[in-house]
């Protein structure tokens, strides 16, 4: 085994780091309520998804999962799709550094062990990602040699910034429900992500979308998800060999077996959880091994800090 430390951020994680624009990004139960919010037309009453209205308010992955994705073409979808990629990619950091990303990424480099430092996110923004930009260091996506620059940050989920090749000529194939394409896959800088996202989704010659995960049971992907699960692949292998795994906001889903079977099964002597205390209990019902440290980011990070040095 090596001495790896392995992190892995939720929801609750972005919810909870502070200081970020234009406010806190939302919990799996606030998400439907922002998105009819922000783009009515395409998430409202109104809209075609609005008939799925009530049950995405109460659980956004069960309906995804028995009514979205069963009945309407997977073209569809990713349209909708990109307006939740041009929501997530509004978020950003102020201006100062005082966000608790920040604190945790400059706290291992200044404790010597960022390098061997892999973090895992299942968030669709961009927060983590400028916290390192703002301190000098380039996100790795997919994992490869790292330098004293560079973090490995593994988004099992995809990510607002990630974003197809132009897939126009293969549309007919996104044309009905549970349809995929396997295609190519590109990352944008993690700042500005929504002006480079309208520009694209603009572009009336050609077609992009978001490379996003489906919110819902499974986590599936509808275009790229060869490169998604070869990012997944190199999580269950940082996990497998990890001294250290420490998680920060993320409930439990034992259906989300990409997350769960890994950290079930890891050999880590030590494990961390911060967040709710209901969720805990059922990370230890997963492993044993887990310490509670606190219910919030803000509350824990010097525990888990001291657990690191």
């Amino acid at each position: 085994m090596r001495d790896d430390v392995v992190f892995l951020f939720g929801a609750g994680a972005s919810k909870g780091a502070g200081h970020i624009l234009p406010c806190d990004p939302p919990l799996g139960m606030e998400v439907y309520g922002r998105l009819e919010e922000r783009f009515p037309t395409e998430w409202g009453p109104g809209s075609r998804l609005g008939q799925y209205a009530p049950g995405l308010r109460q659980n956004f992955e069960k309906t995804m999962f028995n009514e979205v994705c069963r009945w309407n073409p997977s073209i569809d979808i990713l349209e909708w799709q990109r307006s939740m990629a041009l929501y997530f990619s509004s978020f950003s950091l102020d201006s100062t550094g005082k966000d608790l990303y920040s604190k945790l990424l400059s706290s291992l480099r200044d404790m010597g062990i960022i390098r061997k430092s892999f973090f895992g996110s299942l968030n669709y923004d961009c927060v983590l990602e400028q916290a390192a930009y703002k301190l000098g260091l380039q996100a790795n996506y997919s994992c490869g040699e790292t330098d004293d620059n560079t973090i490995c940050i593994l988004k099992v989920h995809g990510s607002c910034n990630f974003i197809t090749e132009d897939i126009q000529q293969w549309r007919p194939y996104l044309t009905n429900a549970g349809s995929y394409l396997n295609c190519g896959m590109n990352y944008l800088r993690p700042v500005d992500i929504e002006k480079a996202l309208k520009q694209r989704f603009s572009d009336s010659h050609a077609s992009y979308y978001p490379v996003m995960s489906l919110y819902s049971f499974g986590k599936n992907s509808l275009v790229a998800g060869t490169r998604i699960q070869e990012i997944r692949n190199t999580w269950c292998k940082c996990v497998s060999s990890a001294s250290v795994v420490a998680i920060i906001g993320v409930r439990p889903n034992c259906e989300d077996t990409h997350i769960w079977n890994p950290i079930k099964e890891t050999s880590a002597a030590k494990l961390f959880y911060i967040g709710s205390q209901g969720d805990f209990r059922s990370w230890v019902h997963g492993n044993s091994n887990f310490k509670f440290l606190a219910e919030r980011f803000k509350e824990g990070l010097e525990s888990l800090l001291k657990c690191l040095n």
